[in-house]
């Protein structure tokens, strides 16, 4: 019977020194490895839709040693996946056979980002609440996809001169503003002001003014487009003319009553 419990205990000790110096069933599994995204992180900020990330194995662990990974992805620079919020929301759970994923990152405005991941593996004691390893985290990505809103500009709508002043020019969001005549140039971008001026062609037509808007991430606005038309003013000879025929006109006028007046005067004398 002695002999019996001796057994017992030696072999639940050699159990304990052989599952202590394996790795996959000591402490936590450790950070995930090599993890990287695509694009880069980057200083700029960006307009993307998708941003993919891939990583390895915890160093010593494979997919049959762990359960899942965790991952989050929020502002939050300092983000620690553990038991306290593995179930939160915003952690999302992978299979452990997986080593890339793709963030749907459209609706982000103007915002830092970080990427959050942690290993995990399986936990045989009750509860059995996952083992979480390390949170490795990539970021920030200043992310933004919305586009300059509320374009606008000031123009006259006609004139007889060569020039137009465009005013009041701005769009909720913009750095950068080009304006441009259909048909006469193209869009070429500049720090934006609040007024520009636009030569016209030398024919008298009428044009239509072009202005668009983009912010730092490279969101465009919509094209905002005004007509004015450029019109030939009446001529300056034939306009000077017509009072010079009026003076005429009044003097023969006023003789005509002279001579009248003349005439009565003798019939009443």
């Amino acid at each position: 019977m002695k002999n019996k419990q001796l057994n017992c205990i030696i072999f639940s000790l050699l159990i304990i020194i052989g599952t202590s110096g394996n790795k996959t069933f000591a402490s936590d599994p450790g950070d995930v490895q090599n993890l990287q995204s695509i694009p880069a992180i980057s200083a700029d900020t960006m307009s993307v839709s998708m941003i993919t990330y891939t990583w390895s194995y915890p160093s010593g662990y494979t997919e049959d040693s762990l359960s899942n990974f965790f991952i989050s992805f929020n502002d939050d620079e300092f983000y620690s996946i553990d038991t306290s919020n593995f179930t939160d929301s915003n952690v999302e759970s992978l299979n452990s056979s997986l080593l890339t994923i793709p963030i749907d990152t459209s609706s982000y405005t103007d915002v830092d980002i970080w990427f959050h991941i942690a290993a995990a593996k399986p936990n045989t004691i009750p509860p059995y609440i996952p083992i979480i390893g390390s949170t490795s985290s990539l970021g920030p990505y200043r992310i933004d996809n919305v586009p300059p809103t509320t374009p606008m500009f000031t123009a006259l709508t006609e004139t007889n001169e060569p020039t137009v002043q465009l005013t009041n020019i701005g769009a909720v969001g913009a750095t950068k503003m080009c304006y441009w005549l259909s048909g006469f140039g193209s869009c070429n971008y500049e720090n934006i002001n609040t007024t520009a001026t636009l030569t016209l062609p030398h024919e008298k037509l009428t044009y239509l003014i072009n202005v668009r808007f983009k912010d730092d991430a490279g969101n465009v606005s919509n094209t905002l487009s005004k007509i004015i038309n450029y019109y030939t003013p009446p001529d300056g000879d034939t306009v000077a003319n017509v009072p010079a025929l009026n003076e005429w006109g009044m003097i023969m006028f006023i003789g005509m009553l002279l001579l009248s007046s003349i005439k009565c005067m003798k019939k009443t004398d």
